[in-house]
């Protein structure tokens, strides 16, 4: 997961009606809980917590540069090097930008609005965005394993849960959720059957994210690998510094690093509208705002 940048991003880190088809009838069958302790933990205490976290915002807009290792389990590594932007929208509603640079072509653009209507667009051929929907949201960006999905966590705004409790992971008290796409939503998320997301309760930041099949049977998983504090002047923030996500299936898998950040920048409108520039943005940042992430 994890979109994968300041505490706020990780901050902001699922039955159907009867219906004709297979993927329906799918859909009716809910990845069970797989609970730590002996009895249910208390469901009232999970949804504290995610009302909690729902109300945690953005620190600010921000602007970094990253790194992606795509490291597949039988060739090569190779590395994309990119930017994002992200802010909130009048919503309130995490949005971002997302260029990533491929050799020989156009930058490959995302824009990704989170929260309750989550919307994502794509930079294609011809100069222009296009809507996003469905399977084409889990693709890989640029050849690696994380996707428009990944980026947009719609798993917090996801209202159907269940709260497995709290356990240790990776040596660390950690609340553990089961959150089930709405309904309605039934088209949009094809294939995954819930989100099991685990919450440090420290940083109250999502430390791993885990996207899971109908059957129950782990898809992707989205492990933040570092954090840092940043300070620039007078600001100073938390921001994720790696994340791995990994394909459950294939094994492979992709590190996204920032390498420099700036915090509270100001973003024109246009950054994060379809409207606005297809390839890449060249919005000038102030070079004093702009520190290396070590």
């Amino acid at each position: 997961m994890f979109p994968f940048f300041s505490r706020g991003w990780f901050l902001v880190l699922l039955g159907v009606m009867a219906a004709v088809g297979s993927a329906s009838a799918q859909r009716r069958i809910k990845p069970p809980a797989s609970y730590v302790q002996p009895t249910p933990p208390s469901q009232q205490e999970g949804e504290e917590i995610l009302d909690s976290m729902r109300h945690l915002g953005l620190g600010g807009a921000f602007y970094q540069e990253f790194e992606l290792r795509i490291m597949p389990r039988a060739d090569d590594d190779t590395y994309r090097s990119g930017v994002w932007y992200g802010t909130l929208d009048p919503g309130n509603n995490l949005v971002v930008r997302m260029e990533v640079m491929v050799v020989g072509d156009e930058p490959d653009v995302w824009i990704v609005r989170s929260g309750a209507r989550p919307v994502v667009w794509q930079s294609v051929q011809g100069g222009e965005f296009v809507l996003v929907t469905g399977e084409a949201a889990q693709a890989p960006i640029a050849g690696s394993n994380v996707s428009a999905l990944d980026l947009q966590t719609p798993f917090m705004a996801w209202t159907d849960f269940v709260y497995e409790g709290l356990e240790r992971f990776l040596n660390r008290p950690t609340h553990v959720f089961l959150l089930y796409p709405p309904d309605r939503d039934e088209d949009q998320y094809p294939g995954i059957g819930a989100a099991r997301v685990f919450v440090d309760t420290q940083f109250q930041a999502l430390s791993q994210v885990q996207w899971v099949g109908l059957s129950g049977e782990p898809l992707k998983t989205i492990s933040v690998t570092s954090l840092k504090r940043l300070r620039v002047g007078d600001e100073e923030q938390w921001i994720l510094k790696s994340f791995d996500v990994r394909n459950d299936r294939t094994r492979d898998k992709t590190r996204f690093s920032v390498t420099a950040a700036a915090l509270n920048v100001d973003l024109p409108d246009w950054l994060f509208s379809p409207g606005g520039t297809p390839g890449a943005a060249g919005v000038d940042i102030p070079s004093e705002k702009i520190v290396p992430v070590r």
